[in-house]
């Protein structure tokens, strides 16, 4: 028979304000006390006063006193801990928001570590967020925790700190977060679940706090009846799924119609990273590692065809637009990286900015139509969503309900308002992320705004670097090692030395989250992420593996004093005059290919890489162009530099077959060996 077990009385205790008022307090600053006269200054030090109990008004005689800093300065101690304002310096109570805001660093840091996969461990867990919740004892040793909330239920049941089953239902809550709770469940019993082969205690309950405080969070914004956040996220998850499968059956159809449609899975797979890449993006509920709704717009190397890959919906060729059914086994998250933005709710005064509004028809039921009806002269025929404007939702009317400034007939708005945290977050020149913010009738935080670089937040810079002027150039290098196909087919490794020159340097900001109060606002801002996603993605691969670059040892110029610059054939001479060194017959290594990459942010992100042909040395030289919607672009090409002196009889390469290799590989040091193999 089952016996409940109460929660432990230290679960009152551990609760994060309780934490936070013991925290804040033992550095609250120390009481009033009388100031000495000056004669006593003139003869005792601070030291010697706080040595001296009888003068510090200490009811413990025995005990010396540290309050006062200036006494604790004299004594060579150091009262400052790292985030908070020291007690020594001239501010010493410094701006409380300041003050505040450095507590909750100080407190999400110590989140970080939410403990091991144990009872103890659960248990400690669900107080410290809030989760109301009690254990039961069961049979052959299974012990279960059940936490309730306003809106879910969990239960999670234990066996010698071995998690057997998670189960997790939601209450008064419609649309596709209910219908599709098993699968959030799958994901919460993965995140409790450790590898093959590792202990439970080793494992960290770092993914399953995560989504417990996502879905606790937004179980506290909910006022039931009538507001639910939960039943809000389904209904944008409806929407943007009846636009997905609207794009997805249309590009189907245009592909059939020019004989290019593959009827079979990978066919099948084309189409929806087409729209993921494209168009409006995928939305996912409960997906990957996260629970609720994300919404995917990018894919490293989508064109590369994963083997965990089966379709969405294979039941019907031709699905209803109107069909909610849920993608997320579709294609596992342990392949290429997905760029995905985690729609979620917060807490925002309806004041300040729209409040969330709970409707499954942000678009019409056809979803898309003809063309945009905004173009008087019909130059654009592509297709355009059909969204709608629903009307406000208002919170329940109570007896204790503080309506503000709100008509009583109509009801109080709620101060929540939709937000997207982007995974992983987007490194955006400081113009294009003003842009974004505004098109979203929000304000960038002004705390988060840092003196930082493009360049400096997408490749990681030593502390050398730091002192570094703003105007100045900077320099990477880098070798690796590339492993292609020779022409007889085998694999073979090539050296390669990448010299990355970054020459007008912008500010950049690294975008997290953005707040919308339509998913229209969303949609629309996709094509920059997407720009800025394929960028980070050629660097990343072509330069940084994990560790931080090598940094020149050499100054680069002083942007005071530039150089005058050289001719073509000067630097093509001093480039050769490198290939002499690092291509000699006599190595035992492979040969070393020099490639020089010029890279610029603004207006739009652009890559020029120069390397020597290894066949007849000539100087090969090639622009690309990162545009909106990631779409590659090259305006200078020139791969045949001195050809028609060795008399070369490779063929001819087209600059849109380069930047069709770029798309497919996103590495300018595989496009430079498959330069090479085509030009063979």
């Amino acid at each position: 028979m089952n016996t409940p077990t109460p929660s432990k009385p230290h679960h009152q205790e551990m609760t994060p304000g309780s934490f936070a008022d013991r925290l804040a307090a033992s550095y609250s600053p120390a009481p009033q006390r009388s100031i000495a006269s000056p004669a006593f200054l003139s003869k005792k030090s601070p030291a010697n006063a706080a040595l001296h109990h009888h003068h510090t008004g200490s009811s413990n005689p025995g005990l010396m006193n540290f309050d006062s800093p200036s006494a604790a300065a004299a004594l060579g101690l150091n009262l400052s801990i790292p985030g908070l304002d020291n007690p020594s310096s001239g501010n010493v109570r410094g701006d409380e928001e300041e003050r505040k805001r450095r507590l909750e660093t100080i407190l999400a840091t110590l989140k970080k570590r939410p403990g091991r996969v144990s009872e103890e461990g659960i248990d400690r867990l669900a107080g410290g967020i809030g989760l109301e919740f009690f254990w039961e004892n069961g049979d052959a040793g299974k012990r279960t925790l059940t936490g309730a909330a306003k809106t879910f239920m969990l239960e999670v049941e234990l066996k010698s700190n071995n998690v057997q089953r998670v189960s997790l239902s939601f209450a008064e809550t419609k649309g596709p977060t209910t219908t599709f709770a098993h699968t959030a469940a799958k994901i919460l019993q993965r995140d409790l679940t450790p590898p093959p082969g590792i202990s439970p205690i080793n494992s960290s309950l770092s993914p399953f706090s995560d989504n417990l405080e996502r879905m606790f969070k937004l179980d506290k914004l909910s006022v039931l009846p009538g507001f639910n956040c939960f039943e809000a996220i389904s209904g944008v998850y409806t929407s943007l799924m009846r636009v997905f499968e609207c794009e997805k059956r249309r590009l189907r159809d245009a592909r059939i119609e020019s004989g290019y449609m593959d009827d079979s899975v990978r066919g099948g797979e084309a189409l929806e990273r087409e729209v993921m890449c494209k168009k409006s993006g995928r939305p996912r509920m409960h997906a990957g590692r996260r629970v609720g709704l994300r919404l995917d717009y990018w894919m490293e190397r989508r064109h590369v065809h994963s083997k965990g890959y089966k379709t969405a919906s294979s039941s019907a060729a031709d699905p209803p637009a109107t069909r909610v059914e849920p993608v997320s086994d579709s294609e596992p998250d342990d392949g290429q990286q997905i760029w995905s933005a985690i729609i979620e709710c917060e807490s925002s005064p309806a004041e300040l900015y729209p409040s969330v509004r709970i409707s499954d028809y942000w678009v019409s039921e056809k979803a898309v139509g003809s063309q945009n009806q905004d173009d008087l002269f019909a130059s654009s025929t592509e297709p355009t969503i059909e969204w709608l404007d629903p009307g406000p939702t208002y919170l329940p009317q109570g007896d204790g309900m503080d309506m503000g400034n709100a008509a009583e007939s109509l009801g109080k708005l709620p101060d929540v308002r939709f937000v997207a945290r982007l995974e992983p977050p987007v490194v955006l020149p400081l113009d294009a992320a003003v842009s974004i913010y505004g098109a979203v009738g929000a304000a960038i935080p002004e705390h988060s705004i840092m003196p930082t670089t493009y360049d400096g937040l997408l490749l990681p810079t030593e502390p050398s670097e730091n002192q570094r002027p703003f105007g100045e150039p900077r320099e990477l290098s880098k070798d690796r090692a590339l492993y292609v196909q020779d022409e007889n087919g085998d694999m073979v490794e090539r050296q390669h030395r990448y010299n990355l020159y970054v020459e007008k340097r912008s500010f950049g900001r690294l975008v997290e989250e953005i707040p919308f109060s339509h998913p229209r606002q969303l949609v629309e801002i996709l094509p920059i992420l997407r720009q800025h996603a394929i960028a980070a993605s050629i660097l990343h691969s072509t330069l940084y593996d994990g560790n931080i670059p090598q940094i020149s040892n050499h100054s680069p110029q002083s942007p005071n004093s530039p150089p005058p610059p050289k001719t073509s054939n000067e630097a093509l001479d001093n480039l050769l005059a490198d290939l002499d060194v690092t291509m000699g017959e006599n190595d035992n290594i492979s040969p070393t290919l020099p490639i020089d990459i010029r890279f610029a942010s603004h207006p739009n992100p652009r890559f020029t890489f120069i390397f020597p042909r290894q066949s007849n040395r000539a100087l090969a030289t090639a622009t690309i162009d990162v545009f909106l919607q990631g779409e590659l672009h090259v305006p200078a090409l020139d791969l045949q530099a001195e050809a028609s002196a060795t008399k070369g009889k490779g063929k001819v390469v087209e600059p849109g077959s380069v930047s069709r290799a770029l798309e497919v590989c996103e590495d300018l040091g595989i496009l430079v060996a498959w330069v090479e193999r085509e030009m063979a």
